[in-house]
C-alpha cells in the first residue's frame, strides 16, 4: 500500500489543534514540499507564527513559498471550514490546503491576506 503524503504534522495532532482553534486562532506556517499537489502545514498553540515557520523550515529543507499566520476552524459556525490569515498571497494555495486538511475532516478553506 502506498504511503500517505507528508503534510508537515500528524493528522491526529492536526485534527486536535484545529478543534482547539474554534475558540481562538492559533499560529500556523504553510509551504510547499516535494509533492507539489499538497501543502505542508504546521500548527502550534503556544508559539508565534514566525517561530512555527522556523520549525517547519528546519523540518523540511526543501520548503517552497513559506507563509505564516493564524488558523481558525469553523469561523461563523460554518462546519468543515478553516480560515487562514496569512502574511502574503500564494497562487494555488487554497487547493493544496484542501488536500492537506482532507484527512482531518475539513473540506473548505478561506484565505485572507
Amino acid at each position: 500500500m502506498a504511503e500517505p503524503p507528508t503534510t508537515g504534522m500528524e493528522i491526529a495532532e492536526m485534527k486536535r489543534l484545529l478543534g482547539l482553534s474554534r475558540e481562538a486562532p492559533l499560529g500556523c506556517a504553510i509551504g510547499g514540499g516535494d509533492d507539489r499537489t499538497i501543502a505542508l502545514l504546521r500548527i502550534n498553540r503556544v508559539k508565534a507564527p514566525k517561530a512555527v515557520l522556523k520549525d517547519l523550515e528546519e523540518q523540511f529543507s526543501e520548503l517552497a513559498n513559506p507563509r505564516f499566520g493564524t488558523v481558525q476552524a469553523m469561523p461563523d459556525g460554518n462546519a468543515r471550514t478553516v480560515r487562514f490569515v496569512l502574511n502574503k498571497p500564494s497562487s494555488g494555495l487554497s487547493r493544496k490546503l484542501v488536500k492537506t486538511l482532507k484527512g482531518a475532516g475539513y473540506s473548505k478553506v478561506e484565505l485572507e491576506f
